[in-house]
């Protein structure tokens, strides 16, 4: 969803009408790796278990654009370079 401003949303899943505030960034989560502010209410279990590991959604969005950087050589890859325009 885009807007006026240069922000954009993406509505949860199971929740289609909130949109998605964390992200949690566990290695090998299987759990929902995105969520709205209902699925942490709602799976305490996931919450509470990676706690640590589960941050605001634009930090989700940086970490996960820091770790495909990783992959890809700085500035040169077309995929980096586009991670980065989202950002």
């Amino acid at each position: 969803m885009m807007n006026s401003s240069s922000s954009f949303g993406i509505f949860c899943h199971k929740h289609p009408g909130d949109l998605i505030t964390h992200g949690c960034i566990e290695y090998n989560c299987e759990s929902n790796t995105i969520m709205c502010a209902k699925c942490l209410q709602t799976d305490t279990q996931h919450t509470e278990e990676h706690r640590l590991s589960i941050l605001p959604f634009s930090d989700y969005i940086q970490y996960i654009a820091a770790e495909i950087g990783k992959l890809a050589a700085p500035n040169t890859s077309f995929l980096h370079k586009n991670v980065a325009g989202v950002i």
